[in-house]
């Protein structure tokens, strides 16, 4: 608006210093035209006037050289003054273009202002979405995951059915070779004569049966129930995703251990996102890894068992070799005994044979199931076997995913700290962008209401700068009218200007000339006139002598006349003695009054030479 308002303003003034431009060119044009004009017409009349006295021509020609002198200040003073206003007039348009790039530049701006706002909206949005699309991708990760949590929840449940199943197994063994060992230790109180390597062989069996009837936690091996007091099961799967999980570790006759780190979480929905993604990655390695651990230690237990059982038959067998070998080598020749302690023992014998041959056929009974199981458990250690060595590799290179997993944990964990970071500084920058949106928000606002005042003002302008535009074409119109007429002009008082410096040259030489002339007749005039003037003043003077000369003689004549016709001396005495006075001094009072008379006659004549000079003076 104040642009626009400039803008008139200065569009204004430069109209009128071209107006005032264009005027005072025509009054300059004209002036010089008539001065031009005056100029040719004293020259004429100089020149006509040539035949005029010497002291006109002079005086007349001195005012030419004056004013001609006046006229070319006035030119250079006019030729200053066009150029200053020529000056100004460009310095105007400058600024009215100057200010024509600040509207440009202003405008720009403001389009500047608009594209920014846009793009800040359009990078708004764009991240919102990008948020809402890791945000929907977390949500469905964590539905994977819930979902594979389940299916490992299953799977461990399954797990821990079989582990079941084989401590049931584990337990019926056991009892079963606690009984044994009982039925051992009755049999050896009973038989009180044996020979010292029956003890040793009996001790070795009783080593061999606490050797296999000793606890896993001796033998190093872990009690993997849910129930046992060795260790406190704790399902990992349902532990919250948000809540730290512990180190978890694992000890194996073999001494194998796992360590699994879970990052905390920390504050925002990437680092949440990525946390749960991690913690989805390592449930699934911890399943894994449960999963082979209770698989390989069933298969160890089971070979391990396995292997005490064939003990146990191999020292039964060799029990029963030497029992047939004592038998055989003892002699028949028994002592005399009590036929009624004889039938008593024979009763108990034939009992314990009974009890014997029926634990014999129970044993023989489970030897065949427990071969069964065996030659199944063998074909099933065999396939475990090739699915431990499957499973170890695998957990090698699991181990190496774990190791790598581990070390993109800490680059993780470090980029995370870093994102961190970067992310309260975007959050900070987003609290400033979003106060700065909200000022720019005023602001456009702002903007919006004063483009609406300033289209409104610019229709205005539009219509009054036409209407400008058409009075600028009019008025240029004119000024290329004046242009043309200035430069008929300038041609023409070029053409003047030429033609009056020949005139000038040409009467500068002629006054040359003339005052040159003149000066000689002036000397030649100055030389008679004061001939003239000593001529004249003699004349005047010789005048004035004759004049009073003839005066002196007209007294005398008067005198002589009146001296004839004096009185006579009685006259005199009369008057004398009337008067009171002496004759002498009535002479000399009649003598008075004749001098009075020639002085009053004298008075004329001076004052006529005095007149005689005072015109001299004039002429000169």
């Amino acid at each position: 608006m104040l642009l626009d308002m400039f803008r008139a303003n200065l569009e204004e003034k430069l109209n009128a210093a071209l107006d005032t431009v264009a005027a005072q060119d025509l009054q300059e044009c004209r002036q010089e035209e008539t001065q031009a004009e005056l100029l040719f017409r004293e020259v004429s009349e100089d020149v006509r006037r040539s035949s005029t006295p010497i002291k006109t021509s002079a005086r007349r020609v001195e005012q030419t050289f004056k004013k001609i002198e006046q006229l070319q200040s006035q030119m250079v003073s006019l030729e200053s003054e066009i150029v200053q206003l020529r000056e100004e007039n460009r310095a105007l348009q400058e600024a009215n273009r100057a200010l024509a790039g600040e509207r440009g530049d202003l405008q720009a701006r403001v389009q500047l202002l608009h594209q920014r706002k846009e793009a800040e909206e359009a990078q708004a949005r764009e991240e919102r979405d990008t948020l809402l699309a890791q945000l929907k991708c977390s949500e469905r990760e964590a539905k994977e995951a819930m979902k594979s949590a389940v299916q490992a929840r299953h799977r461990l449940l399954k797990l821990r059915q079989d582990l079941g199943v084989l401590r049931a197994e584990r337990d019926f063994h056991r009892s079963a070779a606690k009984r044994k060992a009982k039925a051992g230790t009755l049999a050896n109180n009973k038989i009180r004569s044996k020979p010292p390597w029956a003890g040793a062989s009996s001790r070795t069996r009783m080593r061999s049966t606490q050797n296999r009837m000793d606890s896993p936690a001796k033998d190093d091996w872990e009690d993997m129930s849910a129930d046992s007091d060795s260790e406190q099961f704790s399902d990992s799967l349902q532990s919250q995703y948000s809540a730290p999980t512990h180190r978890a570790s694992r000890k194996t006759s073999k001494g194998c251990r796992y360590m699994l780190i879970c990052p905390v979480d920390g504050p925002g929905e990437e680092s949440q996102t990525r946390n749960i993604q991690f913690q989805v990655f390592v449930s699934g390695v911890t399943l894994l890894s449960a999963h082979i651990d209770p698989c390989a230690l069933c298969g160890l237990k089971q070979a391990c068992e396995l292997a005490g059982l064939e003990q146990q038959k191999a020292s039964l067998q060799m029990e029963l070799e030497q029992w047939r070998r004592i038998r055989q080598q003892t002699p028949v020749n028994p002592p005399a005994i009590d036929p009624e302690r004889l039938q008593a023992q024979v009763k108990q014998l034939t009992h314990r044979l009974k009890k014997a041959s029926s634990e014999m056929s129970k044993h023989t009974a489970a030897n065949k199931s427990l071969r069964a199981q065996l030659d199944e458990r063998d074909q099933t250690l065999k396939e475990l076997h090739e699915r431990i060595g499957v499973l170890e590799r695998d957990v090698t290179m699991k181990r190496q995913l774990v190791e790598d997993l581990r070390s993109r944990l800490k680059i993780c964990q470090d980029s995370e700290r870093s994102h961190r970071a970067v992310t309260e500084d975007l959050e900070k920058k987003i609290k400033s962008l979003s106060d700065e949106s909200t000022n720019r928000k005023a602001l456009v606002d702002s903007l919006k209401r004063r483009l609406t005042v300033a289209t409104a003002e610019k229709n205005q302008h539009e219509t009054t700068s036409q209407k400008l535009k058409e009075e600028l074409q009019k008025k240029e119109q004119r000024v290329t009218v004046l242009q043309a007429r200035i430069g008929e002009r300038d041609q023409a008082m070029a053409e003047l200007e030429q033609t009056a410096s020949q005139q000038m040259h040409g009467l500068a030489e002629q006054s040359s000339q003339a005052l040159e002339t003149l000066q000689r007749k002036l000397t030649l005039a100055e030389s008679q006139l004061h001939q003239f003037r000593t001529f004249t003043e003699a004349l005047a003077n010789e005048l004035a002598q004759n004049v009073q000369d003839a005066k002196a003689r007209l007294r005398r004549k008067k005198k002589t006349e009146k001296e004839g016709n004096r009185m006579s001396k009685c006259s005199l005495v009369k008057a004398a003695s009337i008067l009171n006075m002496t004759e002498t001094d009535l002479v000399d009072m009649l003598d008075t009054d004749e001098c009075e008379e020639a002085c009053v006659g004298r008075g004329p004549d001076a004052d006529w030479t005095e007149h005689v000079q005072h015109i001299l003076q004039q002429q000169v």
